[in-house]
């Protein structure tokens, strides 16, 4: 669009205009996180391990307070 064609436009017919080219953001906002990755079998048994501190078995991350277990 041409600038002056722009000034010529009422302010009604610029709004539908932007309305109309700009692009709508989505109605729900939990469509702008990215989708959040399954579990598979696969992927869960890979992912279990054993911490080396205390032994215990965990999924991606040892939440044992190591610090707390040995304080007197």
């Amino acid at each position: 669009m041409r600038p002056q064609d722009w000034e010529r436009m009422s302010w009604h017919a610029k709004q539908r205009y932007l309305r109309r080219t700009q692009p709508r953001p989505p109605d729900n906002p939990r469509d702008l996180q990215p989708p959040k990755t399954r579990w598979t079998r696969k992927r869960l048994l890979e992912s279990i391990t054993r911490c080396s501190q205390c032994g215990a078995w965990f999924i991606e991350n040892c939440r044992t307070p190591h610090e707390a277990r040995y304080a007197c």
